[in-house]
């Protein structure tokens, strides 16, 4: 994926804690978990069995999700890290694959309009907010 070569190249060490890092990249591989070939209307349409678990908004999206999370438990990847930080990168890797709903694209860019030159700020000055939009940007790269 891309988004290796952004951390690495793009130097995002100085931008993102290595927990966003981490978020984003396990992100990168799930964004797409379990796909069933469809996209979010052919599922309304068909009332499918992921609109009746998920609802209409994001559905498959909602589902990635659900599989990327499972995996992470599944595997143990995480399990030596402290709840609270275990927490924070499931919010973020949400964040992010919730992001790659096409419809969420311009709300987006919208959001991160406002923030001023994010890129140029210091890890330490940024909130989690401002680095969840930095890494929703970088997901939709």
């Amino acid at each position: 994926h891309s988004l290796y070569w952004f951390v690495h190249e793009g130097h995002l060490d100085s931008v993102l804690t290595p927990c966003d890092i981490l978020s984003l990249l396990l992100a990168a591989m799930g964004h797409d978990a379990g796909h069933p070939g469809h996209n979010n209307e052919f599922e309304a349409i068909t009332h499918s069995s992921l609109i009746q678990t998920y609802g209409e908004e994001s559905v498959l999206e909602h589902f990635h999700c659900d599989k990327t999370h499972e995996a992470l438990e599944t595997s143990g990847l995480l399990t030596h890290l402290n709840p609270v930080t275990v927490e924070e990168i499931r919010e973020s890797v949400r964040t992010c694959i919730l992001a790659t709903d096409s419809t969420k694209h311009f709300p987006i860019l919208l959001e991160a309009e406002g923030m001023g030159d994010i890129f140029n700020l210091p890890v330490a000055r940024k909130s989690i907010g401002e680095r969840r939009t930095l890494m929703k940007l970088l997901i939709k790269a």
